[in-house]
């Protein structure tokens, strides 16, 4: 598996957004779809902060979702490459399992960072 760097990582995630975003069928101005595709970005740069912020909580916890994360990516880049080649019917089923994938990981790294968070406050509290 290939390590991919923070701003690699992002650039992937924003290449993403912005290519799915658009399959969605967003019409108008290329300005309003710019202005979207930003819009549908927020929840995947949050996505990248929360894992960000659990790596200080939970190194073991980051490794595994960064590893997850990390695949999604790379899969998801490489359906990106050839996303034009193929079919509607493909490019609909293809863009709702990775949306969903990418989407259910960064739930899975909400959660992680709530309980870890969680877990280190109340340390001491209750033995």
């Amino acid at each position: 598996m290939t390590l991919l760097t923070a701003d690699s990582r992002r650039l992937m995630f924003a290449c993403g957004v912005l290519m799915l975003a658009g399959c969605a069928g967003h019409s108008g101005t290329p300005s309003t779809t710019l202005t979207q595709a930003a819009e549908d970005a927020k929840p995947l740069q949050r996505c990248q902060d929360e894992l960000a912020a659990l790596k200080q909580y939970d190194a073991a916890r980051f490794e595994k979702h960064n590893g997850t994360l990390t695949v999604l990516l790379n899969n998801s880049a490489q359906y990106l490459l050839t996303r034009d080649k193929v079919q509607e019917d493909i490019k609909s089923v293809v863009d709702s399992i990775f949306q969903a994938q990418l989407a259910r990981e960064c739930q899975a790294i909400h959660i992680a960072l709530y309980q870890s968070i969680v877990s280190q406050a109340d340390e001491g509290i209750n033995p």
